[in-house]
């Protein structure tokens, strides 16, 4: 094997295993600015024009997931409902809900 193909492939290592310690070491940030997450926060949304969107889904598709995660989100078309699933009380609850329409 050619020291140029040796180089390459040392380089290419150590930057993926400087990649996974960054992405390891810190939460993710998703804005339009560059910043770095918050600390505290795996995940540090940050947007003036945009808001977050939950997974929309009616009650049949909700009760059709399989093992749902404890807090799990999603807004229920059927109920106008954010919703949350207690592991705890294997249920779901509701965070608030819209007036009908």
């Amino acid at each position: 094997m050619s020291l140029t193909k040796i180089l390459k492939k040392a380089l290419l290592f150590f930057i993926l295993v400087f990649s996974f310690s960054v992405i390891y070491a810190q939460g993710v940030a998703i804005n339009t600015t560059g910043e770095t997450a918050d600390e505290s926060a795996i995940l540090d949304v940050k947007s003036t024009t945009s808001g977050l969107l939950l997974p929309r889904m009616t009650t049949v598709e909700r009760d059709a997931i399989v093992n749902p995660a404890h807090s799990l989100l999603i807004f229920n078309t059927t109920t106008r409902c954010i919703e949350f699933y207690d592991q705890d009380n294997n249920e779901w609850g509701s965070l608030g809900c819209m007036n009908p329409a």
